[in-house]
């Protein structure tokens, strides 16, 4: 014997005592910042843009770091942060930005001024990593 409605399985509250928001509707968006369903080229250049921009920034706050740096670096998180969102402008910002990084660390290096050959090969590292097939092959089609 029941002893009340809510015994019964097919027993539904009336929709007036269930109050309605409109936010159950509707996909949240997921926001990330590291995305452990791309490949390991990508998860790889995501972490290594932040390492880089996170170091930029230790050099930056000593003094030591110039205008093109500063903005090639900032477009770099940027880009880094837009991978991991599956954003195709975030690929190809990360990609300009790494290059135009890649290419000061080979001039400053080849100048001899102070900037060691580990920031050269990170920096090749980083465009290696972003220009690898599977990198280019995956953001062709998951990335929006």
């Amino acid at each position: 014997m029941a002893t009340g409605f809510h015994d019964d399985p097919d027993y539904r509250a009336p929709d007036r005592l269930v109050p309605h928001a409109t936010w159950h509707n509707d996909r949240v968006p997921e926001r990330r910042f590291f995305d452990s369903s791309q490949p390991q080229t990508l998860q790889g250049a995501v972490m290594l843009s932040y390492l880089n921009v996170a170091f930029s920034l230790l050099f930056l706050f000593s003094g030591g770091i110039f205008g093109l740096l500063v903005a090639a670096t900032a477009a770099e998180g940027l880009g880094a942060y837009g991978i991991a969102n599956e954003r195709r402008w975030g690929y190809r910002v990360c990609v300009g930005a790494s290059v135009v990084i890649l290419a000061v660390a080979a001039l400053v290096f080849v100048l001899g001024h102070g900037l060691g050959i580990i920031n050269l090969l990170f920096a090749g590292l980083l465009v290696a990593l972003l220009l690898h097939p599977q990198s280019r092959e995956y953001q062709k089609i998951w990335f929006h």
